[in-house]
């Protein structure tokens, strides 16, 4: 046993709640969002996955949510 985190688990990239609750409320106010990161396909899955490691929300005017999260 050792406390390394396998890289190749989905379990491994976790979204904080911070960023799920921003991630949710950009689109409930339809603001642009880019989101990078690589992708992901874990063994013995037919899915792909984005792993988020930036993040930019694009709103002009007044209430805008701040220009990046890295």
């Amino acid at each position: 046993m050792t406390r390394n985190v396998s890289e190749n688990s989905l379990d491994s990239h976790v979204l904080s709640a911070e960023m799920q609750q921003q991630l949710f409320d950009a689109e409930q106010n339809f603001v642009v969002t880019v989101v990078e990161g690589p992708l992901f396909t874990a063994l013995r899955q037919r899915d792909i996955y984005l792993i988020v490691t930036s993040v930019t929300f694009n709103r002009l005017g007044p209430g805008a949510i701040p220009g990046s999260i890295r």
